[in-house]
């Protein structure tokens, strides 16, 4: 659907349109050598938090950080810890993702901190003028391998700037709309989120009843992964698959986040042939769910996972349907490392037992089960479509309502009248 509303950079209004410079205090953020133990604490320690662009990814308020700087690692790289309250703005990667501090922090060099002057600027009121840059904030970057922005760049960004009670009124308006429209996605969400639970259970009724009469351990070939160090650029130039957990969000994986060259899989990787099962076996993810896929040609992987090559009689798709229909018994398996991370044993996967019927018998189970999972594809698609337009809904509320096309001046009043 095209927005109709004028671009992020265009404002019809008499507002004025300053530089973010002149409105706000801009902080760098930086990272000290990674070759010295002395300036890192890990998440489970009592350092300073230090944020990535991982954290801050999705917009949620940044209360946790994977890792943590000593008070020796933040002098070195010259840091500044800010108060909690901080807006973060992301100038690499996920380019203009915006999210504000609830804790005492620090953050990396593709992360610029802003600090609104009380006096010109209310935080929520930018907060939501920066959401609303971002569809044009491309244009303005430059890129090497990824797009990105510089601190001065930031700085010259346009903000619209009406008066301070204007802005608080805006930004309590947008809090109340987009709210309601995020409690709409996040319900079209949580259905999503059920489907595979639905497939899990049609898959436990279709096996029930059956003679668990094989072991894992000797029902597929085992493969372990690896991954090329992140220094080689030679390593990563290749076209050869390569699966990490990310890429298991799907039953069927054709293609994947990231390559790897064929000589660099031979040393610190292993390719697993076609029709392969590819099963996380470490990841925060285990905690709730058992990441798995097929793939669909030869790819390397990396040593979160577990690559299990069927041996016959056993089918690849009947060993989806499996895993998935005994995922609850699998997952009580994994374990918990001090720091938080879950793993699965080999050796626990390996006892595992299942039902192992006839050729025939398997794909007829297969195709009752895939019956369910076509229903539940198209359900999904219509589920994500709408929640795409909720999406759009709620970003051209936010651009007209900061760029004064959508007149506010009434809600607070019609806001009381209601309550």
């Amino acid at each position: 659907m095209t927005n109709s509303l004028l671009g992020p950079f265009e404002h019809p209004t008499h507002w004025e349109l300053p530089r973010l410079k002149y409105l706000a205090n801009l902080v760098p953020g930086g990272t000290p050598p990674t070759n010295r133990p002395d300036y890192w604490d890990g998440p489970e320690g009592h350092g300073v938090p230090w944020v990535a662009i991982g954290d801050i990814t999705g917009g949620d308020p940044i209360c946790t950080t994977e890792k943590r700087l000593t008070e020796a690692g933040v002098g070195a790289a010259r840091l500044t810890v800010a108060p909690p309250g901080t807006l973060l703005f992301s100038m690499y990667a996920s380019l203009g993702e915006v999210a504000e501090t609830s804790i005492r922090c620090c953050w990396n060099q593709a992360i610029l901190g802003i600090v609104p002057r009380a006096d010109q600027l209310d935080q929520r009121f930018l907060k939501y003028v920066l959401w609303s840059l971002r569809p044009g904030l491309p244009k303005r970057a430059r890129s090497s391998t990824q797009m990105n922005l510089n601190a001065e760049e930031v700085g010259n960004l346009p903000i619209p700037c009406p008066p301070l009670p204007d802005q608080r009124r805006i930004a309590e308006f947008l809090d109340g709309e987009t709210t309601r429209i995020e409690r709409l996605i996040e319900l079209k969400r949580s259905l999503l989120l059920k489907l595979p639970l639905r497939t899990g259970a049609v898959a436990h009724a279709t096996l029930a009843g059956l003679p668990r009469n094989a072991r894992l351990a000797f029902a597929v070939t085992w493969l372990s992964g690896g991954t090329p160090p992140r220094d080689d650029p030679a390593s990563w130039s290749g076209d050869l698959p390569w699966v990490s957990s990310k890429d298991l969000g799907t039953d069927h994986i054709r293609d994947t986040l990231e390559h790897i060259d064929q000589d660099a899989a031979k040393v610190h990787s292993t390719v697993a042939p076609a029709r392969s099962v590819l099963i996380a076996t470490r990841g925060m993810a285990l905690a709730r769910r058992l990441p798995l896929a097929i793939i669909d040609r030869p790819m390397a992987f990396n040593q979160d996972l577990k690559g299990l090559v069927p041996l016959a009689p056993l089918d690849d798709e009947y060993l989806r349907i499996v895993l998935r229909a005994f995922e609850a018994e699998i997952l009580c398996f994994v374990l918990e490392a001090a720091h938080g991370t879950r793993r699965l044993e080999t050796k626990d996967l390996k006892a595992f037992r299942f039902p192992l019927p006839s050729s025939a018998e398997q794909r007829r189970k297969v195709d009752e089960v895939r019956e369910v999972e076509d229903g539940n594809a198209a359900l999904a698609e219509r589920v994500t479509r709408h929640v795409a337009l909720l999406r759009e809904r709620r970003d051209a509320l936010v651009t007209a309502a900061v760029t004064g096309q959508l007149d506010t001046s009434s809600y607070r009043d019609s806001a009381r009248g209601a309550s």
